[in-house]
């Protein structure tokens, strides 16, 4: 017997992610400049612990954070966020 096929429109919200954040230097050597590529970024997670991890750590290093999700309003999200703490002098 054939039945009407239903496909769910609803996508899941995470408003602060559904995994743990990780410091996304933590495997570099202490000192040593970052470069980082966030693919399908959805939230600034990671570069708020980053920046929570790498505070009081001499010497400072500078960390160059570049962000691509498929949305144009997740890039203004994360761009706002890191334009902030750069401004306010967290990271």
């Amino acid at each position: 017997m054939f039945t009407p096929s239903t496909h769910a429109t609803v996508r899941p919200f995470y408003a602060f992610g559904n995994t743990p954040a990780v410091s996304l230097t933590e495997s570099m050597p202490q000192g040593a400049d970052a470069d980082v590529l966030l693919l399908g970024c959805g939230d600034v997670r990671h570069v708020l612990y980053t920046c929570y991890a790498e505070r009081g750590l001499p010497p400072r290093r500078r960390v160059d954070v570049t962000a691509c999700d498929i949305e144009e309003k997740i890039v203004g999200k994360c761009f706002v966020f890191d334009v902030g703490l750069g401004v306010w002098g967290f990271c």
